[in-house]
């Protein structure tokens, strides 16, 4: 089932997401405009998928021998008002595709 789900933001402001929503999710969670109100914010959410990213980055350039001149990483990220940010196989599904591009002469 879709709904409105409601994250917050590092500033306090909200953002409105349709995110898709278990039918057994707690209704505890729905917020005065009947919007589910998020169990996290939209950062703390999205942080392991930064960190997860950084690993990715790290186990390939780490590994010995040629390596390419340029890494680029693509994905998609799916936000639920229980579980919080989630990467997705298809891009269909995702609320973000994100796309990432490091190069081996830039030092970071």
């Amino acid at each position: 089932m879709r709904e409105v789900s409601r994250f917050r933001l590092s500033d306090g402001s909200v953002v409105n997401m349709e995110v898709d929503v278990d039918d057994a999710l707690d209704v505890g969670y729905r917020d005065v405009t009947g919007s589910y109100e998020a169990r996290s914010s939209l950062g703390d959410a999205t942080r392991a998928i930064g960190a997860a990213m950084s690993d990715m980055v790290r186990s390939f350039l780490d590994v010995p021998g040629p390596r390419p001149n340029e890494l680029e990483i693509e994905f998609s990220v799916q936000l639920s008002a229980e579980s919080g940010a989630t990467i997705v196989k298809s891009s269909e599904d995702g609320h973000f595709h994100i796309k990432a591009t490091w190069d081996r002469n830039t030092v970071y």
